[in-house]
């Protein structure tokens, strides 16, 4: 079971005959990564029934459609064929055949197979998980700070599901300044044998206790001169129909996995420092990026540790014709986030970096204040549903 706690919740409705398996619902109850609702007006994403039958099936999975338009997940212990068959024929996404002598497997596979749904409903929606690039010409401007504040932003305000990417090849800090101890890395995954699909990228990132997913740049640097081009296309082609988000940390120069990361870029960060040497390289970044014709307007400046002594500020890069869309105040928070291993947005939210970061994350994400409002009641009501989903009692519809 997923040990995340702050991580996005698959919302599911439980229905059905559960009181065959009351040990496998609970064991789903305990799931984190799982957040029961308590009526189909709170949106469940997947429907979890438990059948009671291949006879019933199609009633109840028509009871179900009245109420519901999500993907509905079958749970049974009948393992015969005419169940199979049944379930498939009326649209069900997958079923789950379940000993229930052994309550705590049955549950990991249901709670696979729900995280697997949501990716395949996602797919067939043709959605995709937007690409945010963070870049700076100049090592020292803030660029992981950056990159891990946002990426904990979207999964704590905007309850997405964040895949950090950290395309530093040869020095990369994602895992260190989180604290997380990088044993599976970006050279693992991507020299693995087999085709890379979700299923196999989620094995090889680590989990941050913030709910971030987090894929670490190569231990070593000669490991980096094994990751093509064609390896990193596939593998964010992969991250983006998995993910809601996936945020891009990068080293201070352009290669060529880097440049396969704007081909899939939605928005770049482009950050600066408030000193002149950095002014100077961005606009040579701009000359770049021009060059291989990246488009505009999809170029955000942003200007860290705004209000420094002696640092130059937005009206100067403004004259320099390159205009400042977000500022990230200078602030002590910072270090001692990065010293504890938990990004500012959560360890001081209140923090003026954090307020910074987590306004720049929601309007990236194109999300509102009155949108997390909601979603943070939803997650209380959900949370507080339930209770009312205990083992021995009938779980609603």
């Amino acid at each position: 079971m997923t040990d995340a706690s702050s991580t996005p919740a698959v919302r599911i409705a439980a229905t059905g005959r559960w009181d065959d398996l009351p040990e496998v619902l609970a064991g789903l109850i305990g799931d984190n990564g799982l957040e029961f609702v308590g009526d189909f007006d709170a949106d469940p994403q997947v429907v979890v029934h438990a059948t009671a039958g291949a006879e019933h099936l199609p009633t109840e999975l028509e009871a179900i459609r009245r109420r519901s338009g999500a993907p509905i997940l079958v749970v049974a212990t009948d393992h015969s064929p005419a169940l199979l068959e049944r379930a498939y024929a009326n649209g069900c996404v997958d079923v789950v055949a379940v000993d229930a002598t052994m309550p705590a497997v049955a549950a990991e596979s249901v709670a696979f197979a729900t995280r697997k749904a949501i990716v395949a409903a996602r797919r067939s929606a043709g959605k995709r998980g937007q690409v945010i690039t963070v870049f700076s010409p100049k090592g020292g401007t803030g660029k992981t700070v950056t990159s891990t504040n946002v990426a904990a932003a979207l999964v704590r305000r905007a309850r997405q599901r964040v895949l950090l990417l950290d395309l530093d090849l040869q020095f990369g800090d994602v895992a260190m300044m989180l604290g997380l101890g990088p044993v599976r890395t970006l050279h693992d995954v991507l020299s693995a044998p087999g085709e890379l699909d979700e299923h196999k990228l989620e094995g090889f990132t680590l989990r941050h206790s913030s709910g971030i997913d987090v894929l670490a740049a190569p231990d070593r640097p000669e490991e980096a001169e094994l990751l093509t081009d064609e390896k990193m296309s596939r593998l964010l082609e992969v991250a983006i129909a998995s993910y809601d988000a996936v945020v891009v940390d990068t080293s201070p120069y352009f290669h060529g996995p880097m440049l396969s990361a704007l081909d899939y870029t939605d928005t770049l960060l482009l950050l600066s420092g408030p000193d002149m040497p950095t002014l100077k390289n961005l606009r040579l970044v701009r000359e770049t990026l021009d060059q291989l014709s990246f488009p505009k307007d999809r170029i955000r400046i942003v200007l860290n540790r705004a209000g420094e002594r002696e640092g130059i500020g937005a009206a100067e890069l403004a004259a320099a014709d390159m205009p400042v869309t977000y500022e990230l105040p200078h602030d002590s928070a910072v270090s001692a986030g990065v010293n504890r291993g938990v990004p500012a947005v959560i360890g001081d939210e209140r923090a003026p970096f954090a307020l910074a970061v987590t306004a720049m994350a929601l309007e990236l994400a194109g999300v509102t204040d009155s949108t997390t409002q909601s979603k943070r009641l939803r997650r209380s009501l959900g949370h507080r549903a339930t209770k009312l989903v205990h083992p021995r009692r009938k779980v609603f519809a």
